[in-house]
């Protein structure tokens, strides 16, 4: 399924399943209020280490990653390269507030999906 595939379904009510990196449970509350807010039913299951990254991309299936650029044990650099070696069909969005506009373009340029800072 393709982003727009992926994007109507969405809109026609089926859940979001996502794959959130990050370290700060309240950072995924708020993801998950403001999709919610929105009209987007979605379902988060967030990790924060890198072996928990793996099992996560190995075990189930996501519509969508949203990744923290700085975690105290993994970086999302890292989980980008990972991501798109392993499953190159889902989309990567970075999700920070520490990677400023120079990091957040050069991981464009390393095939993340998008940004939001």
């Amino acid at each position: 399924m393709n982003y727009s595939a992926k994007k109507e379904s969405v809109l026609m009510g089926k859940s979001l399943h996502i794959l959130n990196l990050e370290d700060e449970p309240a950072d995924t509350g708020l993801i998950q209020s403001t999709l919610n807010e929105n009209g987007i039913a979605c379902d988060i299951v967030r990790v924060e280490t890198e072996e928990e990254f793996v099992t996560a991309m190995k075990n189930s299936k996501f519509d969508i990653i949203l990744a923290d650029y700085s975690l105290p044990s993994y970086d999302g650099i890292s989980a980008l390269e990972l991501a798109k070696k392993e499953r190159p069909d889902i989309p990567f969005i970075f999700v920070s507030g520490v990677m400023g506009e120079e990091l957040a373009i050069e991981s464009l340029k390393k095939g993340a999906t998008d940004y939001v800072l």
